[in-house]
């Protein structure tokens, strides 16, 4: 079977689980990559869940860090014009020659399991990043948190954008649903960086940082970014010095907040 399907083929398949609808739960997710192999385990993930800036977020975190010198992996959604765009190494994105092998190993352990355009996508990101060895692997939610596919990782850090009313008719009703839910991304112990401004939100977060002992670190409170009148980027430790001399390639005052987040 290896090598036999081709990237259209690959993409075609996946674009056809588009016809499963929205189905939040971890079970399929966990018992596929149980058969893949469990390639999460041991995955040093950066985990994103927020309702603005989550993309922003993600893509200057990956800059950041392949500019260091680490070896990144970055999952993303929705994509603009290929499906590749959401797997991205180094800002490469996957050739269509490893799309299509990745797709193959994920139809071959599937049996009679079905899973949502989003699990798969989310399977076929974690298996790519565990077998380039990736320094670090960094997974955008796609919809809430708890029970979004992406939350089958032990990350080193969690980050928060902004939360509003989004989805509610999964999410529930209200801000502090809406954040309760995001929040589900939070595991015992693991530090938490956010940029959530609604204080209902916050509070809902730092009760979810408390009950798992996970510092929290705030935007406004630990840490700021803004846009000086130049227009160059500034980012305040709440103690120690301005850092300043950046220009952000993207626009607008909020940028300088998911600048800062990253």
């Amino acid at each position: 079977m290896s090598g036999s399907l081709s990237f259209a083929q690959a993409a075609a398949w996946l674009d056809g689980l588009q016809q499963f609808t929205i189905k939040l739960g971890l079970d399929t997710t966990r018992s596929l990559l149980a058969d893949l192999g469990s390639p999460e385990r041991g995955l040093p993930v950066l985990h994103i869940a927020g309702t603005n800036g989550k993309g922003s977020v993600g893509a200057t975190l990956a800059t950041i860090l392949t500019t260091a010198g680490y070896r990144t992996g970055f999952y993303s959604s929705p994509h603009l014009s290929c499906v590749r765009e959401r797997f991205r190494l180094d800002g490469a994105c996957i050739s269509e020659a490893r799309f299509a092998s990745m797709v193959e190993r994920l139809q071959a352990v599937l049996g009679d399991r079905q899973p949502t355009y989003f699990e798969a996508a989310t399977l076929l990101a974690l298996l790519w990043f565990a077998e380039e060895q990736v320094d670090a692997a960094i997974l955008e939610t796609g919809m809430g948190g708890r029970l979004d596919a992406t939350n089958v990782v032990s990350p080193l850090v969690c980050l928060l954008t902004d939360i509003s009313r989004d989805h509610e008719q999964h999410l529930g009703t209200g801000i502090a649903a809406i954040a309760r839910e995001k929040a589900g991304i939070i595991k015992e112990g693991v530090p938490v960086v956010c940029s959530a401004n609604d204080p209902e939100a916050v509070a809902v977060i730092a009760t979810r940082c408390r009950e798992c002992a996970s510092p929290l670190f705030l935007h406004g409170r630990d840490f700021v970014g803004t846009l000086e009148e130049d227009g160059l980027f500034a980012y305040r430790p709440i103690s120690g010095p301005v850092r300043t001399g950046l220009t952000l390639r993207l626009a607008g005052a909020h940028q300088a907040v998911n600048t800062a987040l990253a």
